[in-house]
Order: structure tokens, then C-alpha cells, then sequence
């Protein structure tokens, strides 16, 4: 299981803003310089340095807005991947329209809105034919669908028409459900591994109890 550090990007920040500190630290420090060793018939023009100062301030102020901000950032990519790490063996839902062949049959679900009349579920192959045709329950809210297709492996899709009893066709989905085998972490993101490929957190749209 692969779960790399916090994306690049952020080092790159911190390294900048440990760059800027230092440069304050220098002006500081020759500041301090000048001031014990200037002639005191010819003395320095303060009013320039109270303005680099106002600057300099300005970008530590930055610079701690921009560690909070890293921080904020780890602790929301922690968090992800705490969740993730939740789903390990766990059976996802999430959106999609594949299934995979198990033990003969294939499984998916399908969300239907408000206001449907008729739903028609269309499973078709890899190769974009159609194998079975069902018709699918009308009911608002999401269903179960699963297609005994007697093939012993292979990848499927699910297709979803619903119309109302005007015939205007209706934004039906079809959804997929896997379970989490591995959880990496890719560019600051969780990513979840299942049989029908990885998805991300934000994907998953429900979680099924342990079969």
C-alpha cells in the first residue's frame, strides 16, 4: 500500500517562505549594522528603512498566513486519507455504469428522479453490443440491478432510460459497486483501488455493509 507524503507543491511553498525568512533575518542583521556604525555628522536615511520594514512585515505576515494555510492543507489530506483507509475492504458505490462478471452475474445500481413513468435498463459488452434488457422500477431513489448473464468473466455497462408520462426522457444513472482492495495517496488526493479500476474519495456515493 503506497501512501507517499503530501504533494510536492507544498514543499515547494515552504521552501520559499523559509527563503523569504531568511532574507528578512539578513536585513535585519545589516540593518543593525548600519545603524551602530553610521556617522553620526551623515547619519542613514531611517525613513527608507522604515519602509522596508513595512514590506518585510507585510511578507512575514505571509508567511505565516501561508504556514497556516499548509498546515490547514496536511490536516485536510490527513483526514482524506484516514477516510480512505476506512474503505479497505469495504464494497463502495460510486459513479460509474461497469460491473465486473462474479460467480455468473453481474451487479450495479441505478438512481432514478422524481417524475418517472417507465425506466428501461440496457446491458451491453465490451464491444458496445447489447446482451440483456430489463425494465427497471419507476420508484424515485436508487435500486439495485443485477443480470445473471451465465458468462463466466468479462466487464459489462449498464445503460439507464427513464422517461415521465409525457415521454420526455429524464436524467437516469447508472452507478457501479466495487470493493476497496488498496488506498494510495496521488498528488495530495486519496485514490481508492477496486476491480473496475481506481476512483476517487469524492466518487463514492455510498457504502455497503460488509457482506
Amino acid at each position: 500500500m503506497n501512501i507517499p507524503p503530501i504533494a510536492a507543491a507544498q514543499t515547494g511553498a515552504a521552501a520559499g517562505a523559509s527563503r523569504i525568512a531568511a532574507n528578512f533575518d539578513t536585513f535585519l542583521t545589516l540593518l543593525t549594522a548600519q545603524l551602530q556604525n553610521q556617522d553620526p555628522l551623515d547619519p542613514l536615511d531611517t525613513d527608507k528603512f522604515v519602509s522596508q520594514l513595512v514590506e518585510f512585515s507585510s511578507v512575514e505576515q505571509s508567511i505565516e498566513a501561508n504556514r497556516n494555510l499548509e498546515t490547514l492543507i496536511g490536516l485536510q489530506s490527513s483526514a482524506e486519507t484516514a477516510n480512505a483507509l476506512a474503505l479497505l475492504g469495504r464494497t463502495v458505490v460510486f459513479a460509474g455504469d461497469r460491473a465486473r462478471i462474479e460467480g455468473g452475474a453481474a451487479e450495479w445500481r441505478y438512481v432514478v428522479p422524481e417524475g418517472a413513468s417507465a425506466v428501461a435498463l440496457t446491458v451491453v459488452d465490451g464491444d458496445g453490443r447489447i446482451v440483456a434488457q430489463s425494465a427497471g422500477s419507476a420508484a424515485a431513489g436508487e435500486h439495485a440491478f443485477v443480470w445473471n448473464g451465465g458468462v463466466e468473466g468479462g466487464v459489462y455497462r449498464l445503460g439507464v432510460a427513464a422517461v415521465d408520462r409525457s415521454g420526455r426522457s429524464l436524467a437516469a444513472a447508472a452507478r457501479s459497486l466495487a470493493g476497496v482492495t488498496s488506498v494510495a495517496t496521488v498528488d495530495g488526493a486519496a485514490r481508492l483501488s477496486t476491480a473496475l479500476g481506481d476512483i476517487g474519495l469524492a466518487d463514492v456515493t455510498r457504502v455497503i455493509a460488509n457482506r
